[in-house]
């Protein structure tokens, strides 16, 4: 995981003992450089964009070859730079032996696509083990290592305790799309495309002031803002303590006042657009 531009992730994301990787939501060239070339890489010979936002996909141009493969969403495939390799819902890719499959999102965009990522998929998750940290410059980085049979990426859909603004979609929308993720495994590990959990925190606990799951995210968000990495969540973590996903629970229908998902969805992500909590 690479954290640069202040809030953003990028990933690059490669089998243990493998030969090839692929690299999720490059937002930049020059800190991602900095990251190749410290890793001892050369220029990715695969790069994925959860969608056409500029800081997930402004840096293709500067990381492509002639031989390199720039996927997106079929939609917003068009207006990411360098992109050659339109997916459609549902497709699937391997890439030596990583299993990817593609999972449209409309709503932050029209074409935004998550990412599910897969060793084996039948084995369950382990927490990842950090091996190392790095810094320099031009952001800073962790290494994960064991453990990690599955991984969603989640670009501007889902973040760690929240979820990005409906720019071009609706809270209907957005609750179709929780309410699939809920179908997912618990132990699925998500790995979001900004370093918001505070700010979500903060503002879910407005919402849920009572949720002990939340107060405990709460405290442990407040690590981002000295430079921690939150993190990957999971499937199951976001059940807990994201509001967006616990808009079919009384709790959240007693808190918006509604019985109603959809209303409470619409209502919550009215709230976000005047709050700091996304992007």
């Amino acid at each position: 995981a690479i954290r640069y531009m202040a809030d953003n992730y990028a990933y690059w994301v490669e089998r243990l003992g493998g030969t090839i990787g692929f690299l999720v939501d490059a937002g930049s060239s020059k800190e991602l450089l900095s990251f190749f070339k410290a890793k001892g890489l050369k220029k990715p010979p695969h790069i994925f964009a959860t969608h056409k936002h500029s800081d997930h996909c402004g840096g293709n141009l500067g990381l492509i070859t002639k031989e390199t493969k720039v996927y997106a969403g079929e939609i917003d495939a068009k207006e990411v730079p360098g992109c050659n390799t339109p997916l459609k819902d549902g497709e699937t890719l391997d890439i030596d032996g990583l299993n990817i499959s593609v999972i449209h999102a409309p709503c932050h965009t029209t074409g935004h696509a998550l990412y599910h990522v897969a060793v084996n998929p039948e084995i369950p998750n382990d927490k990842p083990k950090e091996i190392i940290k790095h810094s320099d410059e031009d952001g800073m980085w962790v290494e994960y290592s064991g453990g990690i049979n599955r991984a969603l990426f989640t670009g501007d859909t889902l973040f760690v305790g929240g979820c990005g603004r409906f720019f071009e979609g609706t809270g209907a929308q957005m609750l179709n799309i929780m309410d699939n993720l809920h179908k997912l495994p618990d132990d699925l590990l998500v790995f979001c495309g900004h370093e918001y959990s505070n700010q979500n925190a903060e503002f879910g606990i407005k919402v849920e002031p009572h949720n002990t799951a939340l107060q405990a995210f709460l405290k442990e968000s407040e690590k981002s803002d000295e430079g921690e990495f939150i993190i990957p969540s999971s499937i199951g973590d976001e059940k807990q303590f994201n509001v967006f996903m616990r808009c079919r629970t009384k709790e959240i229908q007693s808190a918006v006042g509604s019985t109603d998902p959809e209303f409470c969805m619409n209502t919550l992500g009215c709230l976000l657009y005047t709050s700091e909590a996304a992007d």
